[in-house]
């Protein structure tokens, strides 16, 4: 029943936000875009695209709050990402929630970003 539940919440987000493929997003038409990692720090820390700020997914709505970087995203595009393309979806409707101008959720997440062989940035 849970499992069911959530698959629908995922379809029912992903019907009311922008979604583009991480293999059709160039690196070089990013300029100008909020970039937001809603990985976990951790999963951040070992790599994310150049740009990138790290809102944890589960920190989003507080941090929206704290953050003054986020209040940008009523203002530009915003690109939100995470490993798979999920919690960006789920990131993605609450931003739009919020105000946000257009947040576009990345499918396939870093993950597909990574695999595809686009800039990350990684630890020194």
């Amino acid at each position: 029943m849970i499992k069911k539940a959530a698959e629908q919440r995922l379809k029912e987000a992903a019907e009311c936000v922008e979604c583009v493929d991480a293999d059709k997003i160039d690196p070089d038409n990013l300029e100008g875009w909020l970039i937001l990692d809603v990985r976990e720090a951790d999963e951040f820390a070992k790599g994310h695209i150049p740009g990138a700020i790290n809102v944890p997914r589960s920190r989003l709505e507080m941090l929206a709050i704290q953050n003054d970087a986020l209040q940008k995203v009523k203002d530009c595009d915003t690109l939100v990402y995470c490993a798979s393309g999920k919690r960006s979806l789920l990131a993605a409707e609450t931003l739009k929630a919020l105000g946000a101008a257009r947040p576009v959720s990345m499918e396939g997440g870093f993950n597909a970003w990574h695999d595809s062989g686009k800039p990350v940035k990684k630890p020194d």
